[in-house]
């Protein structure tokens, strides 16, 4: 958290068999969130806040059967959120999900997310 890392999350990320609390809030990301995350089966936690990531949220998120927590507000995400998240989230395993959720002037620039535990105003 607040590393001042700078640049694209990498795709090696899905090699890290054991990660379980991946907080990357507060940096300088940018580029899109990783399909390949999906593949860290391990993940609890993914805190993504606070950075310039774009894109849409994957849908393979939603294989991570212990994903506990999901944050992504203060980004420039858009799309609607996957439905396998919010199956997610209605069955009590992901319970904490932030989002940048609230609509905007501009159509497609925010997060549809019927199944946010919070929504933020985008910035």
């Amino acid at each position: 958290q607040d590393n001042s890392f700078n640049g694209n999350i990498p795709d090696g990320v899905k090699d890290m068999t054991e990660l379980r609390n991946m907080n990357l809030s507060g940096n300088k990301l940018h580029g899109t969130i990783p399909n390949l995350l999906g593949e860290a089966t391990k993940l609890e936690v993914i805190e993504l806040q606070h950075n310039s990531l774009a894109g849409y949220i994957p849908s393979n998120l939603s294989s991570l059967k212990r994903l506990k927590t999901l944050h992504v507000e203060g980004n420039y995400l858009l799309g609607e959120v996957p439905d396998g998240l919010c199956q997610q989230v209605e069955n009590g395993i992901l319970l904490s999900f932030t989002s940048d959720c609230a609509h905007t002037d501009e159509p497609g620039q925010h997060i549809v997310c019927s199944c946010c535990t919070k929504c933020f105003e985008p910035a």
